[in-house]
């Protein structure tokens, strides 16, 4: 199933900042980027794989989905308000939805960073597209049912 033109926007654009510039140090790989990073979700977990190609995993990371899961379930349900609301709201309330959004989001980004710390160094924009990818894929498994 394709993603709504929204999400698809988010990841695109997370995406693209990711490339565009980044800081992702693993504390554990001696060789220098750039690296190729897979992103996923495996039986509750999040995994990073990390490599000097697509097909190269010279890195492998799992951490617990459960630290982020509070932080995300705020990020949606404020998304969702920001969304019903644009159609009807002043803009005073459209822009208090949208600040409140963006504090969730770094939240998310700065608990993201911190779980991650032990393994890789990431600095605040490159936690924040991360945040958003893993957003995506919470929103994936909930609408598959996993």
């Amino acid at each position: 199933m394709r993603p709504r033109p929204h999400v698809q926007h988010d990841i695109d654009t997370a995406i693209h900042g990711l490339l565009r510039g980044n800081s992702f140090d693993p504390r554990w790989l001696a060789e220098d980027g750039p690296y190729h990073l897979v992103l996923g979700m495996k039986e509750g977990r999040l995994v990073f794989q990390l490599g000097l190609h697509p097909h190269d995993v010279r890195w492998q990371h799992q951490c617990a989905l459960q630290p982020l899961r509070g932080v995300i379930r705020d990020y949606f349900f404020i998304c969702q308000q920001f969304a019903e609301g644009a159609a009807h709201a002043n803009p005073w309330q459209i822009e208090t939805l949208d600040m409140a959004r963006r504090a969730v989001h770094d939240e998310g980004s700065v608990l993201l960073a911190e779980l991650l710390h032990a393994e890789v160094l990431v600095d605040m924009p490159t936690a924040r597209h991360l945040f958003t990818l893993i957003c995506v894929l919470q929103l994936g498994q909930r609408r598959e049912g996993l």
